[in-house]
């Protein structure tokens, strides 16, 4: 195939095949199911006459944004690696489940010779490998599970630029971007104050302010970014620090704690505002031993009650038992992600199981 997209081919019509694509207009007799079908056989042709090469695909990445737009797709992401699209669908059941369903949308650098009328009209550009057809049957995926919403979880509905040996699925994991909810966080427009707001945070190093009590560093922020009432604010941290075991150090300062109740105050801190994903940087690696078990503790009653966590960790055995999912990383690289049970208990990388020898042997 990569010899294709150097030097241009005349391809034939297939034997007995695409012509006979070619038919009269549906019979009325057809049942409803199938005659749904005919909007995406006019919109199949349609691509079909309008091939684009690789990373090209600008015209058809703009038909499949507006129709998922139309049909109500919650979220319809534009531009990854030039010309790809995700679509974002929430269903109407809870779950954390999420699935990919993948189009390739680039046509061949080949010469059409196939005399029906959606030919292509480009000359030296084809889609002989039946992306058009992909294209329009994700389309038909999105429109029924946009109607219907009968799934538990989030299914991104991923349209790829460049599949004909130009590495477009690498182009769109390279471009890359972070999501917090249905909103491109990574986006160089985005405010990063807002998105802050959204976030929760805990250190390795505690990172409270010294010169506050207890009481107005769990609150600091609650007060100051979020506008909350000192009242609402100093109540709702009465109630956390009496979750976390120090309602009797509210007015003390930080260097009367030891490091386990510090870190129990910045996790305090950190939930004090409601985030809707707290990120947990290596918590434990400044503890004492003996400290460590009741900081962990408090992560897993949070984990357990629904919470959002991205936890940065060494703690193995930890991340086994309360983790959804692992992923292991090696010099800023992902080597292996998957379930916690699988990755941990059964790793396929041999990194993954060399670094996991340390905690076994």
């Amino acid at each position: 195939m990569a010899a294709l997209a150097k030097e241009r081919r005349r391809c034939a019509s297939l034997p007995g095949g695409m012509s006979r694509m070619e038919k009269p207009a549906l019979p009325t007799d057809l049942d409803e199911s199938f005659a749904d079908m005919a909007p995406f056989v006019a919109l199949r042709r349609d691509l079909h006459a309008h091939p684009e090469l690789g990373f090209e695909e600008h015209r058809t990445a703009g038909i499949v944004a507006a129709r998922l737009r139309e049909w109500g797709v919650d979220a319809v992401h534009e531009g990854i690696a030039g010309t790809g699209v995700v679509g974002v669908l929430h269903g109407r059941h809870a779950g954390r489940r999420t699935l990919g369903l993948r189009a390739d949308m680039d046509a061949l650098p080949l010469d059409e010779e196939n005399r029906f009328p959606h030919r292509s009209l480009h000359a030296g550009r084809m889609h002989a490998c039946g992306h058009d057809g992909h294209t329009a049957m994700l389309l038909g995926a999105a429109k029924y599970l946009a109607e219907t919403r009968d799934f538990s979880g989030t299914v991104h509905l991923i349209f790829q630029p460049a599949e004909e040996s130009l590495a477009g699925a690498k182009a769109m994991i390279d471009d890359g971007q972070i999501f917090l909810g249905d909103e491109d966080i990574s986006d160089p427009r985005v405010d990063g104050n807002r998105v802050r707001a959204r976030l929760g945070a805990v250190f390795q190093s505690f990172n409270l302010f010294p010169h506050l009590s207890v009481l107005d560093n769990v609150t600091l922020a609650s007060r100051v970014v979020h506008r909350m009432p000192r009242r609402d604010a100093e109540a709702r941290a009465a109630e956390l620090l009496a979750r976390v075991g120090l309602a009797d150090k509210a007015k003390d300062h930080p260097d009367r704690l030891s490091g386990g109740q510090q870190q129990r105050v910045a996790i305090a801190r950190a939930i004090a505002t409601d985030p809707e994903v707290l990120l947990l940087d290596e918590i434990t690696s400044a503890l004492d031993p003996e400290l460590v078990g009741e900081v962990l503790e408090l992560v897993r009653d949070l984990a357990s009650e629904g919470a959002t966590i991205l936890m940065a960790t060494h703690e193995m055995a930890f991340a086994r038992d309360v983790a959804d999912r692992v992923v292991f990383l090696d010099a800023g690289t992902i080597v292996e992600q998957g379930p916690s049970a699988s990755v941990l208990r059964h790793p396929q990388e041999a990194r993954t199981r060399a670094f996991l020898a340390r905690f076994t042997a």
